[in-house]
């Protein structure tokens, strides 16, 4: 007990010179969520005054650590004074090496504005852009080796949004294909007393649905692939996105007409949740490129997009996360300063 006051009273004395905060919600690694006002920093302890389900508050001592990367970040923002052009540049490293890349530009965009310096900012930039890609890197490697391929393409998608342009084709390549797949067919599905005649009619019922999703799944690909050019990819992802809406509804509508037929709706079930999935994970590759342009408004709407569907969906939930901190006192701006 006299342990946890003396930190609390040494947390307090260092919140002196911490500017007033709003209430804020705070996420914890342990996916906890705080609700409360940031009174304080200190020696990596972090004071909060959470609020209490009866109306009350209470003062909390919480070790930065346990607190997830974009709240850790936007804790340690708020105690950066705004003309410290050093501290400026330590917190995009921060941001950067947690793979909070349009943070970490923003950041570094502050301290140009406040040193006046392109030289030295531009050396910075090479260092973050060194630091961030291998993070994103080892982070995707992870996650492919541990069998969690959304998180690994929401990981891809800001590699390619952000870096696609120093990368060769082949290394491009080489990351979709390893992330993404080659591409998905869909069998028509057999009972065993059926003949040919039977299967391939219901596979020519398939097939214009299939022929779409396959093009859809290709222009998704294809707008990964096309860093060099926002506009192009840009571009694919929306026709990707569109091919992959008017999927669904004729999957719909097939299953309804042909309801009887156990075999076809089995496909179509298979149809329906991988057009899902894929449509969620472009309107994600979309709000990562427009996040690494600094389209923040756009790219909060594709994200917004994927959580009006899936509200607990984790990769929408933790992008639309990293908007809130690249646009934070920056308004809805744009410009790109990874890409330069």
């Amino acid at each position: 007990m006299r342990a946890r006051l003396f930190a609390l009273v040494t947390v307090l004395a260092a919140a002196a010179a911490l500017p007033a905060q709003a209430t804020a919600s705070w996420l914890l690694t342990s996916g906890r969520e705080v609700r409360g006002q940031l009174l304080g920093v200190d020696s990596g302890r972090v004071l909060l005054r959470v609020a209490q389900p009866d109306g009350q508050t209470k003062d909390e001592v919480i070790p930065l650590a346990d607190f997830a990367d974009h709240s850790a970040f936007r804790i340690k923002r708020a105690t950066v004074p705004p003309d410290d052009v050093k501290a400026r540049i330590e917190l995009a490293r921060f941001a950067a090496d947690r793979g909070l890349l349009s943070a970490a530009r923003q950041e570094l965009r502050k301290a140009r504005e406040l040193a006046k310096n392109q030289e030295i900012a531009e050396d910075v930039l090479q260092d973050l852009r060194a630091r961030a890609v291998a993070v994103l890197e080892r982070a995707l490697q992870q996650l492919m080796a541990e069998k969690r391929p959304s998180e690994a393409k929401s990981v891809l998608a800001q590699l390619m949004a952000n870096f696609g342009d120093k990368m060769t084709e082949e290394q491009k390549q080489r990351l979709v294909t390893a992330v993404h797949g080659a591409g998905r067919t869909f069998a028509a599905g057999e009972t065993v007393a059926e003949d040919a005649k039977a299967v391939a009619a219901r596979q020519a019922k398939l097939k214009p649905i299939q022929d779409q999703i396959g093009r859809a799944d290709q222009l998704q690909r294809q707008g990964l692939m096309d860093s060099k050019s926002y506009s192009r990819a840009y571009d694919n992802f929306q026709q990707a996105i569109r091919l992959y809406e008017g999927a669904l509804v004729a999957t719909s509508r097939l299953a309804a007409k042909e309801k009887d037929d156990t075999a076809l709706t089995r496909t179509l079930g298979d149809m329906d949740a991988h057009t899902k999935e894929n449509l969620a994970t472009t309107h994600l590759n979309a709000a990562s490129l427009k996040l690494a342009n600094g389209q923040f408004r756009d790219a909060m709407a594709h994200a917004n997009k994927v959580l009006a569907d899936d509200p607990k969906n984790a990769q929408a939930t933790a992008l639309r996360a990293r908007i809130e901190i690249a646009s934070n006192d920056d308004g809805w701006g744009t410009g790109s300063y990874w890409r330069k």
